[in-house]
């Protein structure tokens, strides 16, 4: 299953279109956007934060406990789960895409129903998507190329 998150970028597309016309592959610009989109991917998992800035729900009761315990590993969406080790980044001359293959990756960007017989509700913490640090990257990174 994939999940496809779009963001209006208006003057960032705008911005790629032109230097699209000047430049004759896009495919190392692209690259160094991926590899900026994908580093802050993973640093929302450090700030526990959405692309919007919204603070991710904490664990439940239930979950610090188990925590405490033992029986449990690592942070939110860390540790068990892997999905921040499974982010990953593809870029081409055309385009960027930022995912993951994990499994649990679509319930934690959603939220849902999850576990045995789908007992347990999940919030979504959502991990995928532009932030206003993304766009920055994104025109720093056009700026520069403009620049040469």
């Amino acid at each position: 299953m994939q999940i496809q998150i779009k963001s209006d970028l208006k003057q960032a597309n705008q911005s790629l279109l032109v230097l699209q016309q000047t430049v004759q592959n896009m495919a190392p610009i692209n690259r160094q956007i991926a590899i900026g989109l994908r580093r802050n991917t993973a640093q929302r998992f450090k700030s526990k934060t959405a692309p919007d800035g919204t603070p991710w729900q904490p664990n439940a009761p239930s979950t610090l406990k188990r925590k405490k315990s033992g029986r449990s590993y690592g942070s939110l969406l860390i540790g068990q789960t892997k999905v921040l080790s499974a982010i990953q980044r593809r870029h081409n001359a055309n385009e960027v895409v930022i995912g993951t293959p994990a499994i649990y990756g679509r319930i934690h960007q959603l939220g849902g129903k999850a576990g045995r017989g789908h007992k347990v509700t999940i919030p979504a913490r959502p991990f995928l998507g532009v932030s206003k640090e993304d766009e920055n990257v994104i025109h720093a990174i056009i700026e520069k190329a403009f620049k040469g």
